[in-house]
């Protein structure tokens, strides 16, 4: 999604292609680790509401928000390593 999202001139930096929009880029995961960091939710709509509240303080001064969700499916990947050693599929190791 986010290929679609720049163009590229050669070398130069990528930009976004709504030039005349400013845009918002949000790391919906990071928010939500952002909130779990710093209070206790009683159920998943004070959870909900608190995400949209916090994403959207993030976004003022933007005409565009685009909340993106990665994935990593490598399998090896730190991120995919750390799973596995949460589950218990593999022990940790020491260097």
């Amino acid at each position: 999604m986010l290929e679609n999202l720049v163009k590229t001139d050669g070398n130069a930096t990528p930009e976004l292609l709504c030039e005349d929009e400013p845009s918002c880029l949000v790391d919906g995961m990071a928010v939500l680790h952002e909130l779990m960091a710093v209070k206790n939710f009683k159920d998943c709509k004070d959870l909900c509401v608190s995400y949209v509240k916090l994403i959207d303080s993030k976004a003022r001064g933007y005409d565009q928000v685009r909340v993106i969700f990665d994935n990593y499916t490598k399998v090896s990947s730190l991120k995919e390593r750390t799973r596995q050693l949460r589950r218990g599929d593999i022990k940790g190791t020491r260097s």
